[in-house]
């Protein structure tokens, strides 16, 4: 073949890969569909460079193919392959991926705040698995993220494209003063042709997040030129501000992931997956329960704590509420000194009644009748005097549950004593009494006996 851009379909790339279709086309090559000739396999081949271009597009397909083989994560694409077909001309045989990047679904709806954490938390692992190796990506952006489709359904997220990655410690494949990346998902030090640092892949992935929840990138303009000015000069825009609709913790991470000082953005993809755990839990979103073992091999234990954490919280601030505010009781029993001092009146006023009462029998002239009403009348009067004193209620009681401004009860109604109801226990469960409407008493003047319970137990009429 003469070049990478010239390669004809139906002709045997390197005599190994016979290449079918083209898949797709950028500035440093095209990736074709191709068969693995021995095989039968099914594999995409990448072909960068062409005769008589610049060493260094081979090496940086040559850098990808190496980094990528690397990292061995289930959510990173496989590279199989690799070589050189003539001077300046590379290729890269990957496995072949059936689905679409997630570029062409964002063009069709933004995602809501599960579905955004199930499709990108498997990439952020996949990044956090690079940075542990020292490898930064410095192109994440949609249509490098690959959402594979398996048989019954199954997606599973890819991340593609090592072409401008960097290894800690290794020399940039690019000039000085040559800016690389995506103008849209550059963070500010990459505009500025700064340090890279793994917070510049926050960044990215703070812009991805930020335009998966809103539908819409955080920077716009009709030049590359101009989204970096903005980049460079303006903050991002606050996510809630801008999308009310995105729960607020949620929006506050991704926020944070824009930060135009890396120092003040999460330090590494995995920071960043945290704390997007710590936010759904917060904002009460579903999240998978193990998106990455691999990459997040700390999730379930960061989801034990940070559930613990909230819990324990909860019933802190139940427990302080229920200090400041006692509960309010369907019944409020009188307490131990009012008791004693109302038994004291009873029986004052009994013996002063008795008293009077045998006064006026004594002083009574011969031959009045004396009736027996006399003796206990002053006592009636003294006990149906407290009968109708109402006994203070709380003021958490709702007024339709508190008593009535006046009861008579007929003395033989009032019994001796009258225990507070208490909670009842049904199924393991404390359950409060429920309140019941006071019924109507008998007149003191009235002469009828109360009715008898048809249960047996007393019908008692208690203030609520």
């Amino acid at each position: 073949m003469a070049s990478g851009a010239a390669a004809r379909l139906g002709t045997e790339l390197a005599g190994t890969y016979r290449l079918r279709s083209v898949l797709g086309r950028g500035g440093m090559g095209v990736v074709y569909e191709a068969e693995h000739a021995w095989t039968g396999r099914r594999v995409a081949v990448k072909v960068i460079g062409r005769e008589g271009a610049e060493p260094r597009v081979a090496q940086r397909a040559l850098n990808e193919a190496r980094l990528a083989t690397q990292l061995h994560h289930p959510n990173v694409v496989d590279v199989l392959d690799m070589g050189e077909v003539e001077p300046g001309v590379v290729y890269l045989a990957m496995e072949y991926l059936e689905g679409r990047p997630l570029s062409e679904l964002l063009a069709e709806r933004r995602l809501e705040p599960f579905t955004t954490l199930e499709l990108l938390l498997p990439i952020i692992g996949a990044v956090a698995t690079a940075h542990d190796s020292g490898i930064l990506h410095r192109d994440l952006k949609p249509s490098n993220l690959f959402m594979s489709e398996r048989k019954r359904g199954a997606v599973v997220p890819k991340l593609l494209d090592f072409g401008i990655a960097k290894a800690a410690g290794q020399d940039t494949l690019t000039e000085s003063g040559a800016v690389v990346g995506t103008p849209h998902y550059m963070a500010p030090e990459q505009a500025c042709d700064g340090e890279v640092l793994p917070a510049t892949d926050t960044w990215a992935l703070g812009v991805v997040l930020h335009e998966c929840l809103r539908g819409q990138r955080p920077y716009e303009a009709t030049s590359p030129a101009a989204i970096l000015l903005k980049i460079v000069n303006a903050p991002a825009p606050r996510l809630h501000a801008v999308a009310p609709w995105v729960p607020k913790a949620l929006a506050a991470v991704v926020d944070r992931a824009l930060e135009r000082e890396p120092a003040r953005r999460f330090g590494n993809a995995r920071d960043l997956a945290r704390a997007l755990l710590a936010a759904a839990i917060q904002d009460r979103i579903e999240v998978p329960d193990d998106p990455d073992p691999i990459g997040l091999s700390e999730w379930k234990r960061w989801r034990r704590e940070l559930e613990s954490a909230t819990v324990s919280g909860a019933v802190a601030r139940v427990d302080a509420l229920s200090e400041a505010a006692p509960a309010a009781s369907a019944a409020t029993p009188i307490p131990a000194r009012r008791r004693s001092r109302v038994s004291l009146a009873l029986g004052s006023l009994l013996a002063i009644g008795a008293g009077a009462g045998a006064w006026s029998w004594i002083a009574a002239p011969a031959g009045v009748a004396r009736p027996v009403s006399t003796l206990i009348a002053p006592a009636q009067t003294a006990v149906e005097r407290l009968s109708n004193e109402r006994v203070p209620q709380p003021a958490t009681l709702a007024p339709a549950a508190r008593a009535p401004a006046a009861v008579n009860v007929a003395v033989h109604a009032i019994p001796s004593a009258t225990p507070p109801p208490r909670s009842v226990r049904a199924g393991g469960k404390a359950r409060l009494p429920v309140a019941q409407a006071p019924r109507p008493a008998a007149s003191v003047s009235s002469a009828t006996p109360a009715p008898a319970s048809t249960s047996g137990i007393p019908d008692l009429v208690h203030e609520w």
